[in-house]
């Protein structure tokens, strides 16, 4: 008799759904949902996630870079110098690396060292907008919606950024026009300041400047000495359009005159305190030939200047 084959003791383990011998292909893993997520279901495409940072050091150093980058074109808007000086602050975050290297305290930093230097560069930016610190909020919303750009589709962070946007760019803008209207106002001033250290120190010298201006056709030569009133009647009676414009037609009408320009004299000044007019007669002279009788008395102005300055705020008729 052949010996019959025991069947195999039955397992106390339960039996497990579909992985008999005769059951087909594995189903789907139902833990495999908690593992990974989809990128449409509120993840972090996988393109995205090629820019995230492995480390501290990398996302410092990244963060240093981001906002270097955003406030460069700001600083350059801040400036108040026409010729900015972009090189200074990369000049100085690179000086602050070459130090520590030349002393050999990156040593010390554990490679932190290049992260200083962008921690200067950053802080001089910084420094350079200070004048507009809405500036900054232009930046990190930039960065903002950035950010927001690569973490799509949540879109909540993107919003955050376009908020910030607009709200720093309008308080951007508002700031930016007081700066240019206190420039033009310190410019002015100054024009002004300037403007009264100019003119001739003796009211005779400035029949002197005003007809060898005519006769070489020296514009500036008598421009500078006259005062806005003064232009206004030059212009008026010579049909220029402008202060050079008139001097120009004067030099032509002079050409025909035969008078020789006025040379100095050493006759006794008159005694005019600051703020003070006098008028000195030119009706004899190549300006009031030139120009005709009615510019022919010269009024002057003795100007604030620490120097005796006199300039011409206007004409009378002979």
């Amino acid at each position: 008799m052949e010996p019959q084959e025991r069947p195999d003791p039955p397992s106390n383990l339960p039996a497990v759904p579909g992985r008999g011998p005769d059951a087909g292909p594995p189903g789907p893993d139902p833990w495999a949902s908690g593992r990974r997520r989809d990128p449409g279901q509120g993840g972090v495409p996988s393109w995205a996630r090629r820019f995230r940072p492995r480390s501290l050091k990398a996302a410092v150093g990244l963060g240093l870079l981001g906002a270097a980058v955003l406030l460069y074109p700001f600083a350059a808007a801040s400036s108040q110098d026409d010729n900015y000086a972009w090189w200074l602050p990369l000049g100085l975050g690179v000086g602050v690396l070459a130090l520590i290297t030349l002393f050999r305290l990156d040593r010390v930093m554990f490679g932190w060292a290049p992260h200083v230097g962008g921690v200067v560069l950053v802080g001089t930016l910084v420094w350079q907008t200070s004048l507009n610190p809405w500036a900054w909020g232009l930046a990190a919303g930039v960065g903002v919606a950035l950010a927001g750009l690569l973490l799509l589709p949540r879109w909540q962070v993107l919003a955050v950024g376009a908020v910030l946007l607009v709200v720093a760019g309008i308080g951007y803008q508002f700031r930016s026009a007081e700066l240019t209207e206190q420039r033009a106002q310190l410019d002015t001033q100054a024009g002004e300041q300037m403007r009264t250290v100019l003119g001739v120190t003796r009211p005779q010298l400035a029949v002197v400047s005003l007809d060898n201006g005519v006769l070489d056709n020296d514009q500036e030569r008598i421009c500078r000495i006259l005062q806005d009133p003064a232009v206004d009647q030059l212009r008026a009676a010579t049909g220029g359009a402008d202060c050079a414009d008139a001097v120009a037609r004067l030099h032509g009408r002079a050409a025909g005159v035969g008078i020789a320009a006025t040379q100095p004299d050493r006759q006794a000044d008159p005694t005019v305190a600051p703020g003070q007019t006098t008028t000195v007669d030119a009706c004899s002279t190549l300006w009031a030939a030139s120009a005709g009788p009615g510019l022919g008395r010269v009024q002057l102005v003795r100007t604030d200047a620490p120097q005796q300055r006199f300039q011409v705020t206007g004409f009378a008729a002979c």
